[in-house]
């Protein structure tokens, strides 16, 4: 039996996904840096690298992102989800102990890469429970 996911992939196609969170608190963070999320939970196709933050795109495709992130005591929290450098969306936080979370599909060829950035300096704090995730819904024939 086929589920949706059959659809969009045959079983000649690696299966490609992650998912990640940040164990620890990141207080303070700076553009351009990339957040890194040292505690990955699942990594099939290992595009994503924990001592970057970045995930790459082992295949070209239509993959779908998200990321999920939670202020803790700095009032607010903005951040982007990139691809090589576009965004692609953003999370906004403007209360202490929020929620905020942004996804999207986009296109990525072989060795593209996605990862997520604060908006601007000594803003914004990324907590323990802010997670990255992704996986390839469409290989490119």
């Amino acid at each position: 039996m086929c589920t949706l996911f059959c659809v969009f992939t045959d079983a000649k196609t690696p299966l490609i996904g992650f998912n990640a969170q940040s164990r620890v608190d990141q207080p303070n963070l700076n553009p351009p840096t990339h957040v890194k999320f040292n505690n990955v939970l699942y990594n099939a196709g290992q595009g994503y690298d924990s001592s970057t933050g970045d995930f790459t795109a082992p295949l070209p495709g239509a993959y779908f992102l998200i990321f999920h992130t939670r202020s803790y005591d700095t009032g607010s929290a903005h951040s982007y989800m990139k691809v090589n450098g576009n965004e692609v969306c953003r999370a906004y936080i403007y209360n202490d102990l929020d929620h905020g979370s942004c996804h999207a599909v986009v296109h990525m060829a072989k060795g593209d890469k996605a990862w997520v950035e604060p908006f601007s300096e000594n803003e914004y704090y990324i907590d323990h429970t802010t997670s990255f995730a992704g996986f390839l819904f469409y290989a490119d024939p």
